[in-house]
């Protein structure tokens, strides 16, 4: 992988991460777009969209748990 395809397949899981942590949803219908353009197969897409989206709602609830109605 070059360092400019990194840099792309970030760019587009922060653009997909953005729309999740700004809306609720809507991680998958960003980034696996734009990921589909890049040159790499597309169950690593997948894989690599789950990842972050399990991810970004781990991270969500930890930072935000003390605002969670029970």
């Amino acid at each position: 992988m070059t360092v400019t395809l990194m840099v792309l397949v970030v760019a587009a899981v922060f653009a997909g991460a953005l729309m999740r942590s700004m809306f609720g949803f809507g991680e998958a219908i960003v980034s696996m777009p734009l990921l589909a353009l890049l040159p790499i197969p597309l169950h690593t897409s997948v894989s690599l969209i789950g990842l972050a989206g399990l991810t970004v709602a781990s991270l969500t609830v930890f930072c935000g748990w003390r605002h969670i109605e029970r």
